[in-house]
C-alpha cells in the first residue's frame, strides 16, 4: 500500500518536528565539554590519534569503545575534531549531568 502524497509529506513534517529539538539539544556548545564519537571499528589507538591530531585534552572515556569525553579549549574545537576525523561530535553536558 502506497502512502499518498499529502500522508508523506505529513509524515516527513512529523519526523522533522520530532528530529530538530533532539539535534538542537545535542548539538556542541561554546566553553562545555564535547563527546566524540569516533568513526565504528576504530581502534583505541586511531581513537585516540584524533585526540591527538586536534590538539584537544581528554576529560575521561565515555561508556562506549570509541567516546570519548573531550575539555573544551576554544571555538574551533569540533572543526579540529572532525577535521581529524571524528565520527560525530554532540554536547558532552548532556552526557555528564546523570553522571556521579
Amino acid at each position: 500500500m502506497a502512502l499518498s502524497s499529502s500522508c508523506r509529506s505529513i509524515l516527513a513534517s512529523a519526523l522533522i518536528g520530532l528530529a530538530l529539538p533532539l539535534g538542537v539539544a545535542t548539538m556542541p556548545r561554546a566553553a562545555t565539554p564535547v563527546l566524540l564519537i569516533a568513526p565504528p571499528g576504530q581502534s583505541e589507538a586511531q581513537v585516540m590519534q584524533i585526540l591527538a591530531t586536534a590538539d584537544a585534552r581528554l576529560l575521561g572515556r565515555g561508556r562506549f569503545d570509541g567516546t570519548l569525553l573531550v575539555a573544551p579549549d576554544g571555538p574551533d574545537l569540533v572543526r579540529r575534531l572532525y577535521a581529524a576525523g571524528a565520527f560525530l561530535v554532540l554536547n558532552g553536558d548532556l552526557f555528564t549531568g546523570c553522571s556521579p
